[in-house]
């Protein structure tokens, strides 16, 4: 038999659809399948799976811990019951800024990294968005950190829809969930937090990642004594910008602690680079 024959073998009909079915399956995601005359639609409304114990090639992220994953199917039940129409649009979707002379201004100056613990679990409480069972299970192991986080940021993902003739796909669209509203609502409360310290330190906030502020030595316990003002328990640790460089291709290179920050020429941040070894691109810039 010939390698093309091999192919046309391989390729019966619905042999595709019927792999993506299993491979769906056996990883446990949710998804609706619509059958008319020959060809077959498959919806699948979350990237992230319902079952709790699953294979580590299901996300890079849930490798070695998949404690919090019975967090998803509960996040999901108590955003059913909002009524996600009466939510305020957000004004502001960063989850980043840097403010590039107060990092000059405090090269090799002892610095605090102040985390804000459960930050996004504990917003979506906050603006009532999970209920209080909910948000109290979610708090019970540090363990459960990924689970929790999985189940907010699933409520962003889009919708993947499929269409398969004669069991190939022959399109494929992605639609936003409407449940996008509720996580962005938790990023924009979190902005916002973020924004308010700032404006009362401007000199000594050097930048924000995510739920983690990084400030002057000076100031760092009146800035702890504010975040927890506002509802939050934190934790923090001393280190140290240890330099800032201007790479052979003209890139700027600014070491805290463990971390690279890599920026081009026009004042983009380009990679986060940890511990020598792990790299992630970004989009933000300078200010």
């Amino acid at each position: 038999m010939s390698k093309t024959e091999n192919k046309h073998k391989a390729d019966t009909p619905y042999s595709n659809f019927l792999a993506t079915i299993k491979k769906w399956n056996e990883l446990g995601m949710a998804f609706t399948t619509i059958k008319d005359n020959s060809n077959i639609t498959i919806i699948r409304e979350d990237k992230f799976p319902k079952k709790i114990h699953l294979p580590d090639v299901s996300f890079r992220e849930s490798k070695g811990n998949k404690d919090g994953f019975f967090l998803c199917p509960m996040v999901r039940k108590d955003v059913s019951l909002l009524k996600i129409s009466k939510i305020p649009k957000a004004k502001y979707y960063i989850t980043k800024w840097y403010i590039t002379k107060n990092i000059l201004n405090n090269i090799y100056e002892d610095i605090y990294q102040i985390d804000i613990n459960a930050c996004y679990w504990r917003v979506a409480y906050i603006l009532n968005l999970i209920s209080e069972n909910t948000y109290l299970n979610g708090l019970k192991k540090r363990s459960y950190k990924t689970g929790r986080n999985i189940a907010l940021g699933s409520l962003a993902n889009k919708i993947e829809i499929r269409k398969y003739r004669d069991g190939n796909c022959i399109e494929v669209k992605y639609k936003e969930k409407k449940t996008k509203k509720v996580w962005e609502a938790i990023v924009d409360y979190v902005y916002r937090l973020s924004q308010k310290i700032y404006k009362k330190y401007p000199h000594d906030v050097l930048f924000f990642e995510t739920d983690c502020f990084f400030v002057s030595e000076k100031v760092a316990e009146k800035v702890k004594k504010q975040i927890t003002k506002e509802g939050f328990k934190v934790s923090s640790k001393k280190i140290r910008i240890k330099k800032i460089k201007q790479e052979k291709n003209k890139d700027i290179s600014i070491l805290i602690g463990n971390k690279k920050y890599i920026y081009s020429k026009n004042n983009e941040l380009k990679w986060i680079q940890t511990n020598g070894k792990t790299m992630r691109r970004n989009k933000h810039k300078r200010t």
